[in-house]
């Protein structure tokens, strides 16, 4: 049984926390910048803006974190996120979601878009 997490967080707001880590680890916006190779002014637009993945990735490893880590958690919990079962990908966006994912997995009972079995639960799994 193929079963992955793709990307199920618990967020509202992504709010980061690259100062207060690079802080912990007595470095700079500048530091940091430094490293990546670009200026200080470029890394904050990006930070404060709509960082890309690829920008996070090198954030993260110059700070010996996890990409996961740059994120403040949310105080208010919301799941939203996507779950991929044998090449299916299924979003959920709560955690009744992910609990009805988990039951149909366990006993096989989501079917992809051409089957016809009729004991075969296609609905998606959405909140």
């Amino acid at each position: 049984m193929k079963f992955y997490y793709l990307c199920t967080k618990y967020i509202t707001t992504m709010e980061l926390r690259i100062k207060e880590l690079a802080h912990q680890r007595n470095m700079t916006i500048g530091d940091i910048a430094k490293r990546i190779g670009i200026s200080r002014v470029n890394l904050s637009n990006s930070i404060n803006g709509n960082p890309t993945l690829s920008r996070l990735r090198e954030v993260a490893q110059i700070l010996n974190v996890e990409v996961a880590e740059l994120f403040k958690p949310s105080k208010e919990k919301k799941v939203s996120g996507y779950l991929e079962y044998e090449g299916h990908i299924y979003k959920v966006a709560s955690i009744e979601d992910v609990k009805m994912f988990t039951k149909k997995v366990e006993g096989d009972q989501l079917c992809n878009e051409y089957s016809n079995d009729n004991d075969c639960d296609n609905s998606p799994i959405e909140g």
